[in-house]
């Protein structure tokens, strides 16, 4: 959950408690919503582990690169179960965030290079608190609601309810929605 529960009762207008644990749901599946969209474990900050196969390897001119899963990275502590002590922008560089680059490595991969990072935001951004409430509000929205509105059979016509629909504005908060999520995925990892 990227946003509190008390962020998003107010951001639909509820002040009573009755409704929390439904709401601490949406929130949840929200996140994973996005999570999974972005290709993500999360945006939190945290200490993340991959395995990186040989033929995610390249080699240039500054030295060894690859992508990672998680951006931005922040700091590289391992390296093959080994600390790593190298200083970012002195012995590594971070590209588009999630791209490294090493001069040298202290240990030849064998295989797959093993590497511990911490990425992620300290502070998760305002905007990506309002995405996941957004989304949750749809999903809070659509909770309980029927999808038939109306039935006739013979004589008998029963109507449910009528909502109105705003096609224009919901294809706005998608898009804008969707635009925030791919400026955080950025790019698609190379398989």
């Amino acid at each position: 959950m990227y946003a509190t529960l008390e962020q998003f009762k107010a951001y639909l207008n509820i002040t009573d408690n009755s409704q929390d644990t439904l709401l601490t749901l949406f929130l949840n599946s929200a996140g994973s919503i996005i999570n999974n969209y972005c290709w993500v474990d999360s945006f939190a900050i945290w200490d993340y582990e991959e395995l990186i196969p040989l033929k995610g390897i390249y080699e240039n001119e500054y030295g060894l690169y690859f992508f990672v899963k998680n951006k931005p990275v922040n700091t590289v502590k391992e390296l093959n179960n080994s600390v790593y002590e190298g200083v970012k922008w002195t012995d590594y560089l971070v590209i588009n965030q999630r791209e490294l680059i090493f001069k040298k490595l202290p240990n030849p991969p064998m295989g797959q290079l093993q590497i511990k990072y911490n990425a992620w935001y300290e502070t998760i951004p305002a905007e990506l608190q309002l995405v996941e409430m957004m989304i949750a509000s749809w999903l809070w929205q659509q909770h309980g609601q029927e999808w038939v509105t109306s039935y006739k059979l013979g004589d008998e016509q029963i109507v449910f309810g009528s909502r109105t629909v705003s096609w224009e504005d919901g294809d706005v908060a998608y898009f804008r929605v969707k635009t925030y999520l791919d400026s955080l995925k950025c790019f698609n990892l190379p398989v």
